[in-house]
């Protein structure tokens, strides 16, 4: 039973959500990531299309647990406009990485290694789980995308995959 002393509209039940945005939403996940524990979220933009997607729900585990690898997702304070990024390393210089939207041809510059907050271990859409760009796969596309060839790929398989469906139907 919660007190009766605290607003209504602070509590979620288990099928609610609750909504926080800016530094509020910022100092929560940093605060849960330095405790050790993984935070879980709802991905807004397009930036990581088609890996991830807006709306997905995302899973950030501490830095902690694993070593920061070429092609993992990691959660970042964007060095430009200082807002929670997901994005992916496509380079490592030392204790600095640098990281890349797989749906953008502009790397986000360097991050250095403890301004990463954590990485992206889950990503769930529409209720299922989603595995692609997270697994072995990463370094290639990482490679890809350092190289400005992942997004035109996409879109070219994007169009195959359309133009297929089509004639399907036709």
């Amino acid at each position: 039973m919660k007190p009766s002393n605290e607003p209504e509209d602070l509590f979620a039940s288990a099928r609610e959500s609750a909504s926080l945005s800016g530094p509020a939403f910022l100092h929560l996940l940093m605060a849960v990531l330095d405790k050790g524990a993984s935070f879980r979220f709802q991905a807004t933009g397009q930036s990581m299309s088609p890996f991830i997607r807006d709306g997905d729900l995302v899973t950030v585990c501490p830095v902690i647990k694993t070593p920061i690898r070429l092609g993992d997702v990691v959660a970042f304070l964007h060095p430009v406009n200082g807002g929670l990024t997901l994005h992916r390393v496509v380079e490592k210089r030392g204790d600095f990485y640098r990281t890349q939207g797989d749906n953008t041809t502009q790397n986000d510059g360097l991050v250095p290694g403890d301004g990463v907050l954590g990485q992206v271990k889950k990503v769930e859409r529409d209720g299922k789980m989603r595995y692609g760009g997270l697994g072995p796969e990463r370094p290639f596309i990482a490679f890809l995308s350092r190289r400005g060839l992942l997004r035109p790929l996409v879109h070219l398989l994007w169009n195959l995959k359309r133009s297929f469906l089509k004639r399907g139907k036709g």
